[in-house]
């Protein structure tokens, strides 16, 4: 099954051998490193991921953690497979033999799991203790006071900076002065 940690993992080793493959025919072919650098450079994420999601994988697998926190761990790691997969499926259709039904199902599995993991984001987030000053979070504050820092950041944007409208101004003069 493509949407357990195991089958996501055999997804990714199958693109990083196909890539992979694909870059060494090439070199070996041309005996040109520099004509082969996109096909090398490809290989090399193709494998980086593929060695990210086995070893989270395997992680996931047989460290021994209680039964809760596993679960937790395989949604996020299936979410975070399934997102790379959806947002670049062509290697996967070419290497991995996915179909586009599969490419749905997947999409399906990723909306499940942006809604089971949606009630524990900020429980997650706070586990890792980090201060809502070092994250420079607006939303993250105790004091009740959240649409205020909303505020004052949107207000120091770059965009809200130079005041409102400034290029709206400008844009008619420049059209007008073209046409004299």
């Amino acid at each position: 099954d493509i949407c357990t940690d195991f089958g996501l993992a055999e997804l990714f080793e199958k693109v990083a051998h196909g890539v992979v493959t694909r870059a060494a025919a090439a070199l070996k072919k041309e005996n040109d490193w520099n004509g082969c650098s996109i096909l090398l450079v490809e290989a090399a994420t193709a494998h980086a991921r593929s060695f990210i999601i086995s070893e989270f994988s395997q992680g996931v697998a047989t460290h021994p953690v209680s039964q809760k926190l596993k679960t937790i761990l395989s949604n996020l790691f299936q979410l975070m497979a399934i997102s790379r997969i959806l947002e670049d499926p062509s290697n996967f259709l070419r290497f991995a033999n996915l179909q586009f039904s599969h490419l749905d199902q997947l999409a399906r599995r990723r909306d499940g799991l942006l809604s089971s993991i949606r009630p524990l984001a900020v429980p997650l987030v706070d586990s890792f203790d980090f201060r809502d000053e070092v994250l420079r979070s607006t939303l993250g504050c105790w004091d009740g006071w959240v649409y205020h820092r909303l505020f004052q950041a949107a207000a120091r944007t770059p965009l809200n900076m130079r005041g409102g409208g400034q290029g709206d101004r400008e844009q008619p003069n420049k059209k007008s002065k073209s046409k004299l």
